[in-house]
């Protein structure tokens, strides 16, 4: 009997959690379709529509971009939503389609949905909530951030749904919570020996050191030569094999770049202004740790770099270059 009842109290919490995650899934796409708010997905520098592969830079883009998509087109989208499936959603300039009132974030819109007629039940909801009109703040603390990967991470601390049992830190959504703990908690282990590491890197380091492994190769499937870097692979198709080299432009400024990558770090640098190295001195920021580093060095008397033409020095290279082409006529290769 001990047994039976424990299995049907296991059943019943497993039902119970399945009804609640129904009726929080209920809850969001009531809030959805009876406002303006956008429905998005988030990518290293661009915001991508939830009904379409399109991406944008700037929200406001992607919300005229989404309003072009058919109701019919986002409803099945939003109904394949299974689970915790949270989503993001841009709030800027929130209002009720009903009647075209404004609201002030998620919870004024539903007590103003609840005089429509319209039901919610007690689960809460499966949205996260953003205002990216203008800024990168927090809408429930409004803490501020340079990036909204950043703030993103932030809005984990404002969630107790899943809480990591070894350090305490909560997350939006068991994807999360499960991310945190491969990275963080999980030990890397060396394939060739018992040894364990906190970080991929680490251990990876310890097996080219200790087992003299060498770093992965990559294959050209064409003519089988081996090449250490994958950029290295990709030179090699276009000038041997006549592969097609893939350009990237820049939908701000019409920039054209070699690969995906070196277009994110023009976004992040040019666009978005990205400064996560602060000065230690003056607090002015920088988008790279190296350009932080020089510029710290102005503040210190070490002039390092040394004429060879006479006895002038300087605190950095590009100081000394720029003195050796207006003093001295030299001309620098343009290769070097």
């Amino acid at each position: 009997m001990l047994k039976v009842s424990e299995s049907t109290k296991k059943d019943e919490k497993k039902e119970n959690y399945i009804q609640s995650q129904k009726d929080s899934i209920r809850n969001s796409l009531k809030l959805i379709l009876n406002s303006n708010m956008c429905v998005f997905e988030s990518l290293k520098t661009k915001f991508k529509c939830f009904s379409c592969n399109e991406a944008f830079i700037n929200i406001m883009d992607l919300r005229q971009h989404s309003e072009t998509h058919s109701y019919c087109k986002l409803l099945k989208r939003l109904n394949s939503l299974r689970g915790a499936s949270f989503r993001n959603v841009d709030i800027s300039n929130l209002k009720c389609k009903l009647c075209s009132s404004m609201c002030t974030d998620l919870n004024d819109l539903q007590n103003h949905l609840i005089s429509h007629d319209i039901k919610f039940n007690n689960y809460g909801h499966f949205l996260i909530p953003y205002k990216l009109e203008k800024d990168r703040k927090c809408t429930i603390c409004v803490q501020e951030f340079n990036t909204f990967t950043r703030l993103s991470i932030h809005m984990n601390s404002h969630y107790t749904n899943n809480v990591c049992e070894i350090c305490g830190a909560s997350f939006i959504s068991t994807q999360s919570l499960r991310t945190h703990l491969n990275a963080v908690h999980k030990e890397k282990k060396c394939t060739i020996c018992s040894d364990t590491f906190s970080t991929v890197h680490a251990r990876a380091q310890h097996m080219m050191k200790v087992h003299k492994t060498a770093r992965s190769k990559r294959y050209c499937v064409l003519c089988n030569k081996s090449f250490p870097y994958s950029y290295m692979l990709f030179e090699h198709k276009v000038k041997e094999h006549g592969a097609k080299r893939q350009t990237a432009e820049c939908t701000e400024c019409g920039k054209t770049f070699l690969s995906l990558y070196n277009l994110r770090v023009h976004i992040r640098s040019v666009h978005i202004r990205e400064r996560n190295y602060p000065c230690s001195v003056c607090e002015t920021r920088f988008f790279t740790k190296t350009d932080q580093k020089r510029h710290e060095r102005t503040h210190l008397d070490v002039r390092s770099f040394s004429c060879s033409y006479c006895e002038s020095r300087f605190k950095s290279k590009d100081s000394l270059r720029r003195h050796l082409r207006r003093q001295h006529g030299y001309m620098f290769n343009s290769n070097k």
